[in-house]
């Protein structure tokens, strides 16, 4: 076998040329961390005797709060008026246009199991104009 040559060591200039072009072929891209952690959320009614109609659901932190809406409106039928709160006794209620981490301040966790348990209250009024209520309404 013949003998190996060994490697002329490179100038300064010349590495800092390639660092430049390999920067320049692929630029670092710093990706922030996504908000995609669990939160486990019950939903509790704000009426009495009707627990009944609270239920849990594990959403993702990153989910806007109008997609809270909706699942609500699945779950109950034809609703209107729907008000979310965090706390019952502040009372305060929950902007639509936040996702659930923003509203409870959290980033959630990454394993579902793991998910902390935040509690939503929420109220609603009947939708009259249904048509099943009008038939009911004899």
């Amino acid at each position: 076998m013949g003998k190996k040559e060994k490697s002329e060591p490179k100038d300064k200039k010349e590495v800092q040329k390639e660092q430049q072009y390999t920067n320049y072929l692929y630029p670092k891209v710093e990706i922030p961390p996504e908000n995609q952690g669990w939160m486990h959320i019950k939903f509790i009614l704000i009426e009495n005797n009707w627990h009944f109609a609270d239920f849990e659901l594990d959403m993702k932190a990153k989910d806007p709060i109008f997609c809270v809406l909706s699942k609500i409106e699945n779950r109950h039928g034809k609703i209107c008026n729907v008000k979310l709160y965090k706390d019952l006794e502040k009372k305060e209620e929950i902007n639509f246009t936040d996702t659930l981490g923003e509203a409870y301040k959290t980033q959630g966790e990454i394993k579902k199991q793991d998910a902390k348990s935040f509690n939503l209250y929420y109220v609603f009024d009947v939708n009259i104009k249904s048509p099943l209520l009008l038939y009911e309404m004899n």
